[in-house]
């Protein structure tokens, strides 16, 4: 029988403000730093570019490729600035419904803490910066992935430095606390409340979760994303998402 429940606490003024991050109130803000980060970067490559147009082709006159090179300049300063636009497009993604889940969030003003007991977990490697991640297979069937850069200190690798406390058995735990706006999904915190529970395996993201739709069509990401909940068992998500289980180090090797 599962264990699972829920209830709802108010919002912190902590989960307004991360809220608040992802509103529409936030939008020109990011517009504005996306646009500056990528005319910034688009301008050093065109000029760089052109000032060492003799050395890297030592044939033609750049002035006959200004066009071209501000084209490649300008998509490079976009892709540079990607992490900001895809917040901007997440504050306005619109729900089924019409409205604007981090809205509601914020107009209701609670929070959903799930109770629930954990089987078995897996831990997902960091891909660039996002930060690390945990696959936590919940005892009603589904499997929650949460992905934050809270979570150094509970990796398996992570350096304790001499003086501080060892945090490593915090979490995960064989039952948690998760707490997450309820129309917009997005992880709010996470902590566990049972004991020690150590992961089955890692799993590592790469370049091969991010596939096109269509020939010509835009990169989507098929990997596990932060404050999803996946149905069915740990090994279906796993081929789901297009993951390769590899045996976790113990920590006596790594210290060895």
């Amino acid at each position: 029988m599962s264990t699972i429940q829920i209830v709802e606490v108010p919002l912190s003024a902590n989960d307004k403000r991360y809220l608040q991050a992802y509103s529409t109130g936030s939008v020109g803000e990011w517009v504005g730093s996306a646009l500056w980060i990528s005319c910034l970067v688009a301008g050093v490559i065109y000029v760089v570019t052109r000032n060492v147009w003799a050395w890297l082709i030592p044939i033609g006159d750049p002035d006959d490729y200004s066009r071209w090179i501000l084209l490649a300049a300008v998509a490079i300063g976009a892709w540079a600035s990607r992490s900001i636009w895809i917040l901007a497009y997440k504050a306005l993604r619109i729900s089924p419904d019409n409205s604007r889940p981090f809205e509601r969030d914020l107009t209701d003003g609670v929070a959903h803490v799930l109770t629930a007991d954990v089987q078995r977990v897996v831990e997902i490697e960091e891909y660039e910066d996002e930060g690390e991640g945990f696959l936590l297979e919940l005892d009603d069937g589904r499997v929650l992935a949460v992905i934050s850069q809270e979570f150094y200190e509970f990796i398996h690798d992570f350096e304790l430095e001499e003086g501080f406390e060892d945090n490593r058995d915090a979490f995960p735990q064989t039952r948690i606390e998760y707490r997450y706006a309820p129309h917009s999904g997005l992880h709010l915190d996470i902590r566990g409340v049972g004991e020690p529970l150590k992961p089955v395996g890692l799993v590592k993201t790469d370049k091969h979760h991010f596939v096109k739709s269509g020939r010509k069509g835009p990169r989507r990401f098929i990997g596990a994303e932060d404050g999803t909940f996946y149905e069915g068992t740990l090994e279906e998500v796993l081929a789901r998402l297009k993951y390769t289980l590899w045996p976790l180090p113990t920590r006596d090797a790594e210290d060895g």
